[in-house]
């Protein structure tokens, strides 16, 4: 019966779970190393090591983690800019600058149920969480975005 390292524990764990890995670990030989290369780990801190070491590490993952599930929204609000009107994204830009369903309704000749029907749609089709302001925060959040698809 084969005895498991380390190195293939991660690899279950990591395939099974999908979490990243920082190996900690007296051993540093070539042969240990590229096999734990395979796994793509965050680091590989050899010991000793100084407890700062751990905590700057354990930052850095979650500061990468944190951008990936942030890119990783924004790729698929993306995705669902793209079922958004010509009038939708005009109204979000519109939302974007702090505007009021009012106010939208007076800027675009519509009735403020009109803009209020579009908001509830715009929602929908962006996939947003049914919250307070969600579409507001959506709209500060893109602005950019929103700006450039309206020129």
């Amino acid at each position: 019966h084969k005895e498991f390292t380390g190195i293939d524990i991660a690899t279950q764990l990591k395939a099974a779970y999908g979490f990243e890995i920082i190996y900690i670990t007296a051993h540093f030989d070539d042969d240990t190393f590229a096999k734990a290369s395979k796994t793509n780990p965050v680091n590989y801190i050899i010991k000793p090591f100084r407890p700062q070491q751990i905590q700057i590490n354990l930052r850095l993952v979650l500061d990468q983690l944190e951008q990936q599930t942030s890119d990783e929204q924004a790729e698929s609000s993306n995705k669902n800019i793209a079922q958004l009107s010509t009038t939708e994204i005009q109204i979000l830009h519109l939302i974007s600058l702090g505007l009021s369903s009012k106010h939208i309704a007076q800027q675009t000749n519509s009735a403020p149920k009109t803009i209020s029907n579009h908001r509830a749609n715009i929602s929908k089709k962006l996939l947003l969480e049914n919250i307070n302001n969600s579409l507001l925060i959506w709209a500060i959040n893109n602005k950019g975005f929103l700006k450039k698809a309206i020129t």
